[in-house]
């Protein structure tokens, strides 16, 4: 993990999402947005020259904390079919595919489901 890696700052609009960013020092390296009730992951994103850094894990464990604390007995996500990339760090942590999968118009591909228990 890089050095000062921070996972910081919650931002939590009553019962909506919560946004968590995770820092180093004064820059924001990646941030999630996570309905920690519904348990709900609905982005994760960690600036590409930190990637492999542990940044996405720390923002990935701490989303799941969240959904543990509001009740959830797992966490949810879509990620897009040919992101290979995501699917193997999601996997890595204990996801699975569930079989779900769908098309939004605003993307035009296809994404599949991917839920971790907690």
């Amino acid at each position: 993990m890089a050095p000062g890696l921070l996972v910081a700052q919650h931002r939590s609009t009553g019962n909506g999402p919560t946004t968590i960013e995770g820092t180093g020092g004064e820059l924001i390296i990646g941030v999630a947005l996570v309905q920690a009730a519904e348990g709900y992951l609905a982005s994760l994103y960690v600036d590409p020259t930190r990637q492999g850094t542990g940044a996405g894990g720390l923002l990935l464990s701490h989303c799941a904390s969240l959904c543990r604390a509001a009740g959830s007995k797992h966490l949810r996500l879509w990620v897009f079919e040919t992101n290979t990339v995501a699917r193997r760090f999601y996997a890595s942590s204990g996801a699975t595919l569930t079989g779900r999968r769908r098309v939004e118009p605003q993307y035009g591909v296809t994404e599949v489901e991917l839920c971790l228990p907690l």
